[in-house]
């Protein structure tokens, strides 16, 4: 099927133009990636099967509104009616998000991957080295 003709042909190249920048790795983009493989596909002279493809526009589409984490948000009153025992059973509290070998994992987590778009490329080497010694 020539690519100008298909129906998830123009889907892929909408959905792709919606995906959001990835600041942390700015050389590998993946609707750059996605892109190639959806060109690679459509030139060749195999027959595309196109409600496949469809569901994979689909699922494209989803990922790129956030659908899922809407969903789970949405649902919050029925997270909340969870049994006690549930509860207790499944905690998200500080014992898991603090451990006890390193509490301040997660907060540290977070912190660099919100300074790491921003840095240049002497503190990515200096990084990357005081990361490949420990000093106690």
């Amino acid at each position: 099927m020539a690519r100008t003709t298909s129906q998830a042909y123009r889907h892929f190249r909408t959905v792709l133009a919606l995906w959001p920048k990835d600041n942390l790795r700015p050389e590998t983009q993946f609707n750059e990636i996605i892109q190639r493989g959806i060109e690679r596909r459509y030139t060749t002279p195999n027959v595309v099967d196109e409600a496949k493809e469809l569901k994979q526009v689909n699922a494209l589409y989803a990922l790129a509104d956030d659908r899922f984490k809407k969903r789970v948000s949405n649902n919050r009153v029925i997270l909340q009616t969870f049994q006690a025992s549930d509860q207790q059973q499944f905690p998200l509290n500080g014992e898991l998000l603090e451990p006890a070998s390193q509490p301040t994992y997660f907060q540290d987590l977070l912190r660099e991957l919100e300074e790491a778009p921003t840095r240049g490329w002497l503190q990515n080497v200096s990084k990357k080295l005081s990361g490949m010694f420990r000093f106690q």
